[in-house]
Order: structure tokens, then C-alpha cells, then sequence
């Protein structure tokens, strides 16, 4: 078994990072997205307008094509992060 972690490269971590404050940015505007939608329906009280209901229906299809996105781009680096983490435990093992 080779001891070299070739798994990772340079490239591969600028990669990571950049991922990383894509998601991020992806979660603050959810965030703000979200929180201006509590706040209107709070505003509404219980009988939500349509206007409000259809934007929070659209707010969670968004979201979770969002989810979706984020996911696919982190796993091919976190799935290069398990790999490494793989190649110690087999060494210790």
C-alpha cells in the first residue's frame, strides 16, 4: 500500500474552498430569504395571503434544489476526504 496521499491534490483544496463559500453565500441569502418570509406571515397572522402562501411554497422548492446543488458539489471532495481518512485507518489497522 502506498504511503503517498495523492488522493488530495492542491487543486483539489482550492476546489474545497471555493465550494465551501459557494454554500456559504447560498445559506446566508437562504437565511435572509427565509427570515423576510416569517416575518410576513407572522404579519398575516394565521391566514396567510396566497401572495404569501405561494412565495413560502416556492421558498421550499428552491431550498431543497439548493440542498441538492450544495450536496453534489461537496461530494466529490468529501468523498476524496473519506478515501484519505480510509487510507490511516487501514494503516492503523
Amino acid at each position: 500500500m502506498s504511503t503517498q496521499l495523492t488522493i488530495i491534490t492542491q487543486t483539489d483544496l482550492q476546489s474545497a474552498g471555493q465550494i465551501l463559500q459557494k454554500n456559504t453565500g447560498y445559506v446566508v441569502t437562504y437565511q435572509d430569504k427565509f427570515a423576510k418570509l416569517i416575518a410576513q406571515a407572522d404579519k398575516e397572522g394565521v391566514k396567510l395571503t396566497p401572495e404569501t402562501d405561494t412565495a413560502i411554497n416556492n421558498f421550499l422548492v428552491s431550498a431543497k434544489k439548493c440542498v441538492a446543488t450544495m450536496e453534489a458539489d461537496r461530494k466529490p471532495i468529501t468523498q476524496k476526504l473519506q478515501d484519505a481518512v480510509k487510507l490511516f485507518t487501514a494503516q492503523e489497522n
